[in-house]
């Protein structure tokens, strides 16, 4: 697999931390050579444009919410926190109504990297509809469309269900299996995901 984009995607999610590192203190992990990205969101206003960028439109698994750039709206810094906000505002776009608005800001064409540690430190939203993701795409197709060039999903969270989080990998081998499994992965129960601050990690090595 080649170099893969970090993407923050999707609703009410709030993050305090930037990847490989921890937001109290720089450290880089044991076994980790150096510090290659990070952002502690300490600005005001729209998040850094020379870290991040945005999906827009309806992107994927008919999504009801439209992804909008560069809207402080949606997606704004303060204090030390990156917040993404979904939005019933009816929003025009091109002279059509978009009921609801959100954000999914992503490191494509800014940052990407091939084996490592990331870490987020965020809390997740609550409430039917909500499905907040951190996750990791290929920057470019290499061996074909998804999943063929797979996916890391780093934490996905469905709201009506706030106890539960998901790990997945998804690739060719698992999404044309005989089981017609998409994906492989885990799911971790965790009470406090929405109240309190956690820190999600990935690391990722040649074969693991």
């Amino acid at each position: 697999m080649k170099k893969i984009t970090l993407i923050f995607l999707n609703l009410l999610f709030l993050f305090q931390t930037q990847a490989f590192a921890q937001n109290e203190e720089i450290v880089v992990p044991k076994g980790y050579s150096k510090l290659v990205f990070q952002d502690e969101f300490s600005g005001e206003g729209l998040p850094d444009s020379t870290r991040w960028g945005y999906e827009t439109g309806y992107v994927r698994n008919h999504e009801l919410q439209y992804y909008v750039k560069s809207r402080v709206e949606n997606s704004y810094q303060k204090d030390g926190v990156l917040y993404l906000n979904c939005l019933n505002d009816s929003l025009v776009i091109k002279k059509k109504t978009c009921p609801i608005t959100s954000a999914s800001i992503i490191t494509k064409g800014k940052g990407d990297w091939k084996y490592g540690r990331v870490e987020v430190k965020a809390k997740l939203p609550l409430g039917s509809g909500t499905w907040p993701a951190i996750w990791m795409m290929p920057t470019d197709d290499a061996y074909g469309s998804w999943p063929k060039s797979g996916e890391i999903d780093i934490l996905e969270h469905i709201g009506n269900d706030p106890q539960t989080l998901y790990y997945t990998i998804h690739s060719e081998k698992y999404h044309y299996s005989p089981s017609g499994k998409s994906a492989i992965g885990t799911s971790v129960k965790n009470a406090t995901s929405a109240s309190e601050w956690h820190i999600w990690a990935l690391e990722w090595h040649e074969d693991r």
